[in-house]
């Protein structure tokens, strides 16, 4: 079992007045950032604790998943209010924004490190 800190949920409500239909959903979107890909950020981007990486969506290039023509980026961030989807690893956020949540609706994202290189690894959720 995954650790729930891993996820971030968003409701969401739709109903109409009078009492004809209410329905409410909840989207569970996934982030998981290995502890040897966190080390990689530190070093490589000289972050310290308490620092954030925010991960983007940028068009042009792929990225393993059914969002063809789009690709994935990276800078460093302060985590603003829009912050939906989030995991904190060695003192270091990771994290989406409401704007780019859409990436993930149909996926997990692992971040992980395989011979000194970062690599996003995307699982259909």
């Amino acid at each position: 079992m995954r650790k729930l800190e891993w996820f971030e949920a968003i409701y969401v409500t739709s109903s109409q007045r009078y009492g004809i239909y209410h329905r409410t959903e909840v989207i569970i979107l996934k982030l998981q950032v290995t502890p040897q890909a966190a080390r990689w950020f530190i070093d490589e981007m000289g972050l310290e604790s308490g620092e954030a990486i925010r991960f983007y969506i940028q068009l042009y290039g792929t990225s393993g998943t059914k969002h063809h023509n789009f690709s994935l980026g990276i800078m460093r961030d302060e985590p603003s209010p829009d912050v939906t989807v989030r995991t904190d690893v060695d003192g270091i956020t990771f994290f989406f924004t409401e704007g780019d949540k859409w990436f993930l609706e149909d996926y997990s994202m692992t971040v992980t490190v395989d011979d000194g290189e970062v690599h996003y690894v995307f699982d259909q959720a």
